[in-house]
């Protein structure tokens, strides 16, 4: 038995996480629930990632609007989960190269080992 949660989440099942989070942000939108819809935004950039064909600039858009609905709230869990999702993105030479992917860096706040050196960019 499978739960949306896993589909959304399960890093083999990104091309079917990807409708599930688009349907879960529309019943989201309105709603005040931010934490929440962040969460989702992050989960549909972690689907973007993990289908067979990835999306390095979708992720990157769906992660820059998942900052940007969590910004008023500072949850630290969303941080933290968008750090992860850029780490994913900037260890890809070729995906850290994309224009995109570059300005989250300037996006996410500056915490200890949240972000791969400058250098490494």
């Amino acid at each position: 038995m499978s739960s949306d949660w896993t589909r959304i989440h399960d890093p083999r099942r990104g091309g079917d996480a990807e409708p599930h989070a688009r349907r879960s942000l529309t019943l989201l939108t309105g709603t005040g629930r931010f934490v929440q819809q962040a969460g989702t935004q992050l989960a549909l950039a972690s689907a973007f990632l993990n289908r067979p064909a990835p999306d390095p600039e979708q992720a990157a858009v769906a992660l820059a609007d998942a900052l940007n609905t969590a910004a008023a709230n500072n949850d630290p869990r969303t941080t933290d989960r968008a750090s992860a999702i850029y780490r994913q993105l900037a260890a890809n030479p070729d995906w850290s190269r994309l224009p995109t992917v570059r300005d989250l860096a300037t996006q996410l706040p500056a915490r200890p080992h949240a972000l791969p050196q400058a250098s490494a960019i």
